[in-house]
């Protein structure tokens, strides 16, 4: 039977198609068998698995294993510094710790403007610094409490002799009248009133000084007490042989008084006075996060400032660990 014109054509197409599949099918057999053979080596080729020495991944296992343990360790102690740390109080303080043994001596007032100078310049129309102090201490201490303040000069108002926290969670706290201007327990010229400008306007500054709370802190004693004499007659009123509360034993307020001692540097006939004249009582000591705590302080007063001179107040604290510690306050009064 005769081929019809267009067969030919086709026939060659068919074979030309059959054997194209057939190469591609070689070519994929073979791309496929290259794979293999590719993975076989690279997972063993001439004693290596996957490219390196057993003993390198042996090594690299090791280095891995110890460093996500390390990784481990360090989120252990972090979770369980998190769970365990107390929220009331550092965990770690006192002697051999970053905060210390003892406590810091700090003032007021002091500008903590951003670069403001630390020196406490000032003339008779600056209201800066005498402001700083009343917003200080009506902040601190003239806001209205519902806790039951106690006159720790006072042995029928305070019978404790505390000196460690256990103790004080069960004292009274004691009491800061600002607005007491008594020269010998109260704030003398220093005192908060309406109108007081806490002598910058004068020239005669008062100076707050405090330490700085440290829980737990309670300052060491000293040899005979820090007797507080009232100038006018010279009778003891606190320390030496003081009043006895009803147990018969001396309280705390009446043992010790803490006070400061300050000077200039420099020659001139300036004048350093201090209130309360007779300290502040250690009953106010230790300080262990009592809620209404109200902060001891003195204040100083200095007087006869040379216009235009920079002086520095040099003052330490009395109790004898405090050795060796002490503030440095420029100051300069100006026209």
């Amino acid at each position: 039977m005769p081929l019809k014109s267009g067969q030919p054509a086709q026939r060659i197409k068919v074979e030309r198609s059959s054997k194209s599949r057939n190469v591609e099918k070689h070519i994929r057999e073979r791309t496929e068998r290259n794979r293999l053979r590719s993975l076989q080596l690279f997972l063993w080729h001439n004693g290596r698995i996957c490219g390196r020495k057993p003993l390198s991944w042996l090594l690299s296992l090791l280095y891995l294993l110890a460093l996500w343990s390390l990784i481990g360790l360090l989120c252990f102690a972090m979770m369980r510094c998190l769970l365990y740390m107390a929220h009331k109080k550092p965990l770690f303080y006192g002697k051999g710790s970053f905060i210390g043994a003892r406590p810091g001596i700090s003032y007021e007032p002091l500008d903590r403007s951003s670069g403001s100078p630390r020196i406490i310049r000032w003339n008779p129309n600056t209201t800066i610094y005498s402001g700083i102090l009343r917003d200080y201490l009506e902040k601190t201490y003239s806001r209205r409490s519902k806790k039951k303040y106690v006159n720790c000069r006072n042995p029928s108002e305070l019978s404790n002799n505390c000196t460690d926290c256990a103790c004080m969670q069960n004292a009274p706290l004691c009491a800061v009248d600002v607005s007491d201007s008594d020269p010998e327990f109260g704030f003398g010229d220093c005192a908060l009133s309406e109108n007081t400008t806490f002598g910058f306007k004068e020239g005669s500054p008062c100076i707050l000084l405090r330490l700085n709370k440290i829980i737990g802190y309670y300052p060491s004693p000293t040899s005979n007490g820090i007797a507080a004499l009232d100038a006018r007659n010279g009778e003891i009123l606190l320390g030496g042989e003081g009043p006895k509360n009803s147990t018969g034993s001396k309280p705390c307020c009446n043992e010790e008084n803490l006070r400061f001692k300050c000077e200039i540097q420099g020659e001139g006939n300036y004048s350093v006075s201090y209130f309360p004249a007779s300290g502040f009582p250690y009953c106010f000591f230790p300080y262990c996060q009592q809620t209404g705590y109200k902060q001891p302080f003195i204040m100083v007063k200095v007087g006869n400032l040379q216009r235009e001179e920079v002086v520095k107040l040099r003052c330490i604290a009395t109790p004898p660990d405090m050795k060796g510690a002490q503030v440095l306050i420029p100051l300069q009064f100006t026209d």
